[in-house]
């Protein structure tokens, strides 16, 4: 990695490699690359400090900057083969973001919502699980058939005897396989939460599973589910 990436806040209209943009050292932001595929930067809006993970190698050839009509810098991202990856997002106020961030969990929300429904399979438990530090950000569905709760049930008594005479086992997600998880675009999400005004993103991120939550509740009476089947919400830590 160079040691550090300078992208102007103002520029022509249009999208650019990073190759494409002219060098400067005022009004810019400044992606300062840190060890283990790290970029920190300080956001230059809210001046809150981020970190984003999981930099590709030589980010000079991948990075793509979108300018707005009037020029201001509207995003940062990567793109290493059909992937790309948000790196920054700029946010001028609370409902920019809220209805951006509306947008795309609306359409996270979707994606999850048709994969539950094109499963082929019977529910008995549909899980959502999330956590949210202020940093990184999770929000994944987990589910569960007949055959895996039987399984899990019958695995605690026989090995855990004490813990399932204290505690339904079968209503915790994480005692489900964790390639049950069907997941929002995290790695987004986290980003946007992280340019938005510091104690916003938590609501955001709130407003976000609510979204997820509504879209799960309106599809269950299309899904095939066991007489005993629970939908449940819960933050994990």
């Amino acid at each position: 990695m160079k040691e550090i990436y300078r992208i102007p806040l103002q520029y022509q209209k249009g999208k650019y490699q990073y190759c494409e943009l002219p060098g400067t050292e005022a009004d810019c932001l400044v992606l300062h690359p840190e060890s283990g595929q790290i970029f920190r930067y300080t956001d230059p809006v809210y001046q809150n400090e981020i970190r984003i993970y999981s930099v590709p190698e030589n980010p000079e050839e991948k990075l793509n900057a979108g300018y707005s009509d009037s020029g201001i810098l509207e995003y940062v991202e990567t793109a290493e083969g059909n992937r790309t990856r948000l790196v920054y997002i700029r946010f001028p106020d609370d409902e920019s973001a809220k209805e951006i961030i509306y947008q795309f969990s609306e359409y996270q929300a979707e994606k999850i919502a048709d994969k539950l429904i094109h499963a082929n399979q019977e529910y008995a438990r549909i899980f959502i699980e999330y956590f949210f530090d202020g940093h990184s950000a999770d929000i994944a569905v987990r589910t569960g058939t007949p055959q895996e709760m039987q399984e899990i049930k019958e695995y605690y008594q026989k090995n855990h005897p004490r813990i399932a005479q204290k505690v339904t086992v079968e209503d915790d997600a994480g005692a489900f396989p964790f390639e049950n998880r069907i997941e929002f675009d995290d790695d987004t999400l986290s980003v946007m939460l992280q340019c938005t005004r510091k104690g916003f993103n938590q609501e955001l991120f709130g407003f976000a599973v609510w979204i997820l939550e509504q879209k799960i509740k309106e599809i269950l009476p299309e899904l095939p589910k066991t007489e005993n089947f629970k939908f449940i919400s819960e933050e994990y830590d």
